[in-house]
């Protein structure tokens, strides 16, 4: 089997009981979880970057009322 690291530390799986086991596996969904949502909210800072870029970009609604009036 596969040795587990937790907290720099390293177990053999052979060697944990039960319980130990379904912890790290509660600990692995925990961490995978985790680290989607983090990817998420690089995705989503991101977004709003090119939303904020668009924003400055766009042509405010005055300016093109005063426009089209001459």
């Amino acid at each position: 089997m596969s040795d587990i690291t937790i907290d720099g530390k390293e177990y053999k799986k052979e060697e944990m009981s039960e319980e130990q086991v379904a912890i790290v596996g509660k600990l692995a969904t925990i961490q995978q979880s985790k680290n989607n949502l983090l990817s998420q909210v690089q995705d989503l800072e991101i977004l709003a970057d090119v939303y904020v870029g668009k924003f400055k970009t766009a042509t405010p609604e005055k300016t093109e009322e005063k426009q089209a009036e001459k």
